[in-house]
């Protein structure tokens, strides 16, 4: 499996390494969690996970059999290369019941965040200034999610020294940033289209239908 990154007008095919997501990077996600305040912590979803969308089109994800809840959350996701950043964005599907019931137990919650499909991500872009990035996310022509730049807590160089402190990055790491506030069930035939903008000019985007 190859990735579609566009330099300009340039495209550029790269080979996924790893997927690296970061969690509570937004407040007010932090807040709908039920916590008043919380770290940055980082997972792992397997290449299985991830699947490219073009721009325009609409890709059937199943819903997995084995939970019941299943959630969208919009991010941008960076495309780690070695003298510059890919950007564009992405939903971390989650079975939220299950991830519920693993904290409670206190295991790991791999099985709600890994399975297959569970990554869709838009073609990655150069961009001119990344402080301008916005993502939106509806459901059904209802817009669920709306977050940006401004709010995260760790911007997008600084999750790459962050995680760098611990796995050194290499070519073809893609990373999640974080949601933001918003999160929601799908159901199965839902619509939900995840949009990347710059200012007021729409980078790209992408619709997955739920089955």
């Amino acid at each position: 499996m190859l990735i579609k990154y566009l330099k300009k007008k340039e495209e550029i095919l790269i080979k996924p390494n790893r997927i690296f997501c970061l969690t509570s990077n937004y407040k007010e996600h932090i807040k709908e969690m039920g916590k008043e305040k919380d770290t940055a912590s980082i997972f792992i979803k397997p290449l299985s996970a991830l699947i490219q969308i073009e721009e325009g089109k609409t890709e059937k994800i199943p819903k997995p059999k084995f939970g019941k809840l299943l959630h969208h959350e919009v991010e941008i996701v960076l495309l780690f290369l070695k003298d510059e950043i890919g950007y564009g964005v992405g939903l971390d599907l989650t079975l939220r019941d299950l991830q519920k019931e693993f904290k409670e137990k206190g295991k790991p919650w791999f099985l709600a965040k890994g399975f297959d499909f569970s990554a869709p991500i838009s073609t990655f872009h150069s961009i001119k200034d990344e402080k301008n990035l916005k993502i939106f996310l509806y459901v059904n022509d209802e817009k669920r999610q709306e977050g940006s730049f401004k709010e995260m807590i760790l911007k997008p160089r600084e999750i790459i020294k962050f995680i760098s402190n611990y796995i050194p990055l290499k070519e073809g790491d893609i990373i999640f940033t974080g949601t933001p506030s918003g999160i929601g069930e799908l159901k199965i035939g839902d619509f939900a289209e995840s949009y990347l903008y710059e200012k007021d000019k729409k980078i790209t985007s992408f619709r997955v239908k739920i089955f």
